[in-house]
């Protein structure tokens, strides 16, 4: 991606993460939000079911560094925004995630409202007044694409399409500042997006209650693991089985874990015959892959105790050890207790050892959890092991501008680190 917008060229608006050369504000959001869910390692609203950080952090980065003189306090403030309308948006829509009413999600929440939030939060950065704001939003609409194709066949367009709504919010900010109109009704017009991706099938209550009030930024979860929301819970109930004194991960017979809704199946489990394939999961699509499947979640949990970046390198990904415990992993479907519970859903796990032994766990709550949180001291620990290759000095300076950030005069001193300049 990085290649690819640099020889792009353009003007030199905002600086990319990683790299010393300025591009275009949109390239820039482009190839950033790209980098944030590259390891699918971004936060994640567990209600909304949706990824809004990696869009509105790369949005608010681009359009703040292009414009300049924006504090960090007001770059805080687009994103505390973003969010919570990008998790409001995405949790309007009425889904029956399991049980008889079960429709598969084929369009992606996150990048269509990613699209739709992150298009405010460049009009606020940009200065937009509220016509042209209303002009942006209308235009995310016309741009609001995004599907779920690529997690069912573990392609890198997952992340490249998360770029890509990052790029047209900014686009569609870019667009209104330039005199260019948008719809004034993109929610609810006769082809708005309630009626065109939706059915109509949508609820105002939860985008509008409590709206300036609660914040739905407080209740997004960050993730300990480098893999799909949807698993997190089952990995920590594996984990929890491994702490157990009769645990022997040679002695394990089968292991069988419970998914209680049709909609993380089709994510994490579907089709079971590749998501378990131990050859697939070693290949050249397979770092995607086992971030997608459950299988490989749990083989890991039991093998290594954890899920990070470096359990996806091809090395880890052959495991033998790996590669063995798949082919003993049954996961079970029952979606007919969905009201028993609320989102995240349950992860239950048992260990069937050889001595006829068995160890079961279930977690509804995996650490990273609002109720659950990590502390700072972990999130730093998690920050160092994805951005293990930068030498220390390095870091040490991205730390101290984000944990600052609220008091920063000038953001561009967090894009400046990031870029490494």
């Amino acid at each position: 991606m990085h290649d690819l917008v640099v020889g792009w060229g353009g003007r030199p608006e905002a600086r990319l993460v990683g790299y010393p050369e300025r591009v275009p504000a949109p390239s820039a959001a482009l190839v950033n939000a790209t980098l944030a869910r590259a390891l699918e390692i971004d936060d994640v609203h567990e209600v909304g079911l949706t990824h809004s950080t990696a869009t509105m952090v790369p949005v608010a980065l681009a359009v703040a560094d292009h414009m300049g003189g924006t504090s960090g306090r007001d770059l805080l403030t687009a994103i505390a925004m973003g969010i919570d309308l990008g998790v409001r948006l995405s949790m309007a829509p009425i889904t029956d995630l399991g049980g008889a009413e079960y429709r598969p999600r084929s369009m992606s929440r996150t990048y269509q409202t990613g699209t739709l939030a992150g298009s405010l939060v460049a009009a606020r950065l940009a200065g937009l007044d509220l016509e042209r704001t209303k002009d942006a939003f209308g235009n995310a609409y016309s741009q609001c694409a995004g599907n779920l194709q690529g997690l069912a066949e573990g392609s890198l367009t997952v992340r490249v399409q998360q770029g890509i709504c990052a790029q047209s919010a900014v686009m569609a900010a870019e667009l209104a500042r330039a005199g260019i109109s948008g719809t004034r009704q993109p929610l609810e017009g006769r082809y708005g997006w309630f009626q065109a991706f939706w059915d109509g099938r949508c609820e105002l209550a939860p985008l509008l209650d409590g709206l300036g009030t609660r914040f739905e930024v407080d209740a997004v979860s960050i993730k300990p693991y480098a893999c799909c929301k949807y698993g997190h819970t089952a990995i920590a109930a594996a984990i929890e089985i491994t702490d157990d004194p009769a645990f022997a991960l040679d002695e394990i017979a089968c292991v069988r874990v419970q998914v209680y809704s049709r909609d993380c199946w089709d994510l994490i489990c579907e089709p079971l015959a590749l998501k378990a394939d131990a050859d697939a999961l070693a290949g050249s699509n397979g770092w995607t892959l086992a971030q997608f499947s459950l299988p490989y979640m749990i083989a890991c949990a039991l093998v290594r105790r954890r899920l990070t970046t470096e359990d996806l390198e091809p090395e880890a990904r052959a495991d033998p050890a790996i590669a063995s415990l798949l082919p003993r992993i049954t996961v079970v479907l029952d979606d007919t207790t969905r009201d028993l519970f609320e989102l995240p859903e349950p992860g239950r796990v048992e260990v069937e050892l050889l001595r006829g032994t068995n160890i079961a766990r279930t977690v509804r709550r995996a650490l990273g959890h609002p109720d659950r949180p990590m502390s700072e001291a972990e999130q730093v620990e998690k920050f160092l092991w994805c951005a293990r290759s930068l030498p220390v000095e390095r870091t040490d300076v991205i730390i101290r501008a984000v944990l600052a950030l609220d008091q920063l005069r000038d953001s561009r001193e967090l894009t400046n680190a990031l870029a490494g300049t």
